[in-house]
């Protein structure tokens, strides 16, 4: 079962580094883009969603998080880290991300998460956050706030198949038949396979996005870098 949040007409906030605000405010928050968070072989955490916080105070609390991870500093005091306000209208849908429990026990609201676009018209407010927001952050009331949008469980859908043969039918690669986000897998020396990207450097864990082509049966498929999200 998922839970879904439906927007009753409110402002919803996403944290991001600065240097990424000029593109979203052009393209909007689009899923499937290069992410911030891998884990310790490369390969990307979460699905390529958008991820959203139902209340400021979260996202402001991450964006100290941001900071740190990247900056090493607690308080992003150089404004690095930013936090844009959402319009979310009536209506809005929005699955409920349980995937951090630690992270949802510690948040006054909901973590929100979702695979479709938000428009760049959306996009009302941006806030660089510095030592005052953080200040302002470590001695508010982070005590649980009412939902801004009423909530529903729903049936989780089967994943679609994908059309046709596996992509690598006789060599040693697996490549699973559904649509998402795989490391691409190397069966014989049981290990996910490498590949030079030229805009790392470096050798890097091969991640395979698949995802449904619009109106046919039929499926995309891109190779990227799973720590930068270029095409290798």
């Amino acid at each position: 079962m998922s839970r879904i949040w439906i927007s009753k007409g409110t402002t919803l906030y996403h944290a991001t580094l600065t240097k990424n605000v000029k593109n979203i405010k052009k393209m909007g928050l689009v899923p499937f883009q290069p992410t911030l968070w891998v884990d310790a072989y490369g390969r990307r955490q979460g699905q390529g969603q958008v991820f959203v916080f139902e209340q400021k105070l979260d996202a402001i609390g991450w964006a100290g998080h941001i900071g740190w991870e990247f900056f090493k500093k607690t308080a992003t005091d150089d404004g690095k880290v930013s936090v844009l306000s959402i319009r979310s209208p009536r209506g809005d849908q929005w699955e409920v991300d349980t995937a951090d429990p630690a992270l949802q026990l510690s948040s006054t609201g909901l973590l929100l998460k979702r695979y479709e676009t938000v428009p760049p018209s959306r996009i009302t407010a941006v806030k660089k956050i510095y030592l005052k927001d953080m200040r302002a952050f470590v001695a508010s009331d982070k005590s649980k706030k009412k939902p801004k949008g009423r909530l529903i469980e729903v049936e989780d859908e089967p994943e679609p198949e994908i059309v046709g043969m596996p992509k690598y039918p006789d060599t040693g690669f697996y490549m699973p038949k559904k649509a998402g986000e795989y490391v691409l897998w190397n069966v014989e020396d049981d290990e996910p396979v490498r590949r030079y990207c030229d805009t790392c450097e470096d050798d890097r864990v091969v991640e395979v996005h698949v995802w449904p082509m619009e109106s046919s049966g039929y499926f995309n498929e891109a190779e990227l870098c799973s720590a930068c999200g270029a095409e290798i």
